[in-house]
Parts: structure tokens; C-alpha cells; sequence
């Protein structure tokens, strides 16, 4: 879809679905700026990302550096973020592959491994108005 770090003329012709899993790369072709996703931002993200899937387990664990400290509750579900360990993942706790801001946009992404699900949402952030989820992508493995 992209070549040399430019898009062609018709590479707006696939679908958000299909565009998705590589808004990480076309953010960085375009040499676009971006940060760290707020606390707000990842639990709109992870609320879409993961519906169905948490099964209100009393803690999942998220490894996110940025946020290392902060918590989310989703349902019944407690998600304490930690710092990233070395070596082994753990298969009980989120790991988030992806997730940065640019501009009003934000990309999420990440995997559950005990449920063997991955995961990408992209969400708007309309200022007063609140946070849009855009699209939600999920796949079992």
C-alpha cells in the first residue's frame, strides 16, 4: 500500500478495517508527531478493544510504561497498569503492541493472550464533546 514512505493515488481505496493494523506505519511515513496515550484514551480503547472478553476476572494486569501506576476498572474487572517486564510474558495479562496519539487520533493495540485475542481501535477525540470510537478490529489466534 505504501512505497518509499508515500501512499499512492489510490491507496485511500481499502477500508478502514483493511488500514487498520498498519496506522502505526503510516503515522510514521508521514513523519507524523505523536505521544503517549492519556488514561482516558486507553480504558475508551481497551472498553472496545476487549467487550467480551475480560469475563469480569477480579484482576488483569496491563504492562504500558507511560502509565505505570494508574488503574482502570472495566466492569468488574480491575486493570492495574505496570511497567514491562524483561524476558517471559505473562499469558493472564494484557500487552498492549501499539498505542500512541496523533493529533485527535489515537490507535490502541494489544493482545490477551489467555484469550488468545488481539486487538486494534482507533478513537477521535472531539474535544468537549468526548471520545469517539472509530473502528474496532479483533481477531482470535
Amino acid at each position: 500500500m505504501s512505497k518509499g514512505g508515500s501512499l499512492g493515488l489510490c491507496s485511500g481505496n481499502f477500508g478502514l478495517s483493511a488500514q487498520l493494523p498498519k496506522w502505526s506505519k503510516f503515522v510514521k511515513a508521514a513523519k507524523g508527531k505523536t505521544t503517549s496515550v492519556s488514561l482516558a484514551v486507553l480504558k475508551k480503547g481497551l472498553a472496545a478493544g476487549l467487550k467480551g472478553y475480560l469475563h469480569n476476572r477480579r484482576v488483569v494486569r496491563i504492562r504500558y510504561a507511560p502509565l505505570a501506576g494508574k488503574k482502570i476498572v472495566l466492569g468488574k474487572s480491575k486493570l492495574p497498569i505496570r511497567r514491562p517486564l524483561k524476558g517471559k510474558k505473562n499469558r493472564s495479562e494484557l500487552h498492549l503492541a501499539t498505542s500512541f496519539t496523533h493529533g485527535a487520533l489515537s490507535y490502541v493495540s494489544g493482545s490477551y493472550p489467555i484469550e488468545g485475542y488481539s486487538f486494534s481501535v482507533l478513537i477521535l477525540d472531539r474535544g468537549k464533546a468526548g471520545l469517539d470510537v472509530l473502528n474496532v478490529e479483533g481477531v482470535e489466534r
